[in-house]
């Protein structure tokens, strides 16, 4: 939606633009700069709906093959989880994902291999492959396979680590989806 208003108060256009208004443009209207604010309104509005569908299709591609993806920005001290890693992980995705909520997953025994491997990544830019357990739900070791890598930035030093897992496997060495027997 494009408001067009004889008003230039700029209180009166945030409230347009907090009521849905995409873009604004004052009288008396400028023709050729209205059609090129449309035309620019509806590439955006095209590439949110392709960016959205491809988001769709991504948590879809997660879910049927079991995979999570994490992204923790270094320079803003974020992280994002995909839903399929709450879903891994069983943890309330209303949770805020942090190192700490990742690191008690992580059984006792192998909590400082999974810290190790993540620290040697991100000081050496070494990718991560590296099996650990976690405790279920129901308190069974469940496997996990975490593949990490570091994303530098221009300067060469680390922004980002990013990581999937693979499937869930109860017990090394059963069959589950995504792992055939004799395949884990």
């Amino acid at each position: 939606m494009i408001m067009v208003t004889a008003y230039e108060d700029f209180r009166a256009l945030r409230q347009a633009l907090d009521a849905g208004a995409s873009d604004f443009i004052t009288k008396p209207v400028n023709w050729p700069l209205l059609r090129y604010r449309i035309s620019y309104v509806l590439r955006a509005n095209d590439a949110f709906r392709n960016l959205r569908s491809s988001e769709r299709r991504l948590a879809q591609a997660q879910r049927i093959t079991r995979i999570g993806t994490w992204d923790r920005d270094l320079l803003r001290s974020t992280m994002y989880w995909s839903p399929e890693v709450y879903s891994i992980l069983d943890l309330d995705p209303a949770l805020a994902p942090s190192c700490s909520v990742f690191m008690e997953q992580v059984c006792d025994e192998d909590r400082s291999a999974v810290e190790q491997a993540l620290g040697a990544a991100l000081k050496d830019h070494e990718p991560v492959d590296i099996e650990y357990r976690i405790d279920g739900p129901d308190g069974q070791l469940r496997y996990l396979h975490m593949l990490a890598e570091v994303v530098l930035g221009e300067d060469g030093a680390p922004v980002s680590l990013v990581w999937d897992y693979p499937e869930i496997f109860p017990e090394k060495g059963q069959e589950g989806p995504g792992f055939p027997a004799g395949k884990a």
